[in-house]
């Protein structure tokens, strides 16, 4: 443990142990009705001033360490309380080394907050939203599970302890609603006027996207009677080029299934061919990548 130790906190603990030694002797003395051992307290006096002048003239002197190991040995039995009078003495202001990031996500998404500091004693945590309280949340981190678009606002956390306190930066949270995809299914061919960049589509049913990925529409079971279908999505997300929908159908867009991927406004289209309803399997989702 000595080698643990700075040279300073060695002088403190030192000094510490001092006062400890003196005060024993003096219990010792004159409530126990025996003598101990009243040099300790000056002979770790002496080599304490010592071990300050060294460090004060020259700290780079090659025999500092084993002038203050020896003070260390000297403190003997007061040593371990020197230490923890010293620790609890010890009070540093929070100090925050990284902030909360602020953060934009898509609604249901999990968001977390985290914040790294500095300080003693131990230090405590409040987060906030527009400066009013989050009840129960007092680590370093915090986590918007699911989030709303209710959830969007100024995230801050107040750090503090017994020295001080600090409040961090904020950290804005911006939640966008989820993207998602409209769907029809029924006996009324649209694929003529879809062609013409006219979209009077009476869908019945929408589906979510996530970003990248293939699209995923489960349509119910009447759909399964040679049905048109008409998927309609963001055109953010690319014209899908194939579709799958195991055991009965998958292929190409467009073949025989599907006319071609068309765009109208800021929508990509995927329709049944003209005159071409779609048999499918219900049973599971039609894939379009």
């Amino acid at each position: 443990m000595p080698s643990e130790l700075s040279i300073s906190t060695i002088i403190q603990v030192s000094q510490i142990s001092q006062y400890l030694a003196n005060a024993e002797n003096h219990k010792v003395k004159y409530f126990r009705g025996s003598v101990n051992d009243i040099t300790l307290g000056r002979k770790i006096y002496m080599v304490r001033k010592a071990l300050q002048r060294m460090n004060t003239l020259n700290p780079s002197e090659s025999t500092l360490r084993q002038v203050a190991e020896y003070n260390l040995q000297l403190d003997g039995p007061y040593q371990q309380q020197a230490l923890t009078i010293l620790n609890s003495s010890i009070c540093i202001s929070p100090n925050i080394l990284t902030q909360p990031v602020s953060q934009s996500v898509t609604s249901g998404s999990n968001v977390t907050f985290t914040v790294v500091v500095t300080g003693t004693p131990t230090i405590s945590f409040i987060w906030m939203k527009d400066n009013v309280v989050i009840p129960g949340q007092t680590s370093n981190s915090y986590t918007v599970t699911g989030a709303t678009l209710t959830d969007a606002g100024s995230y801050t956390v107040s750090v503090a302890n017994g020295c001080g306190s600090v409040t961090s930066s904020p950290a804005v949270l911006t939640v966008a609603a989820g993207l998602s995809g409209d769907a029809f299914w029924g006996t009324t061919d649209y694929s003529a006027n879809l062609l013409i960049g006219f979209d009077n589509v009476p869908y019945n049913l929408s589906f979510p996207i996530t970003h990248g990925n293939p699209l995923s529409v489960q349509f119910p079971s009447g759909a399964a009677n040679n049905q048109y279908i008409v998927v309609r999505y963001p055109i953010g997300e690319g014209v899908k080029t194939a579709y799958a929908n195991a055991p009965l159908n998958n292929g190409i867009i467009p073949n025989i299934a599907f006319d071609n991927v068309i765009t109208i406004g800021s929508f990509l289209y995927i329709f049944s061919r003209s005159g071409n309803p779609f048999s499918q399997n219900t049973l599971v989702p039609v894939f379009f990548s």
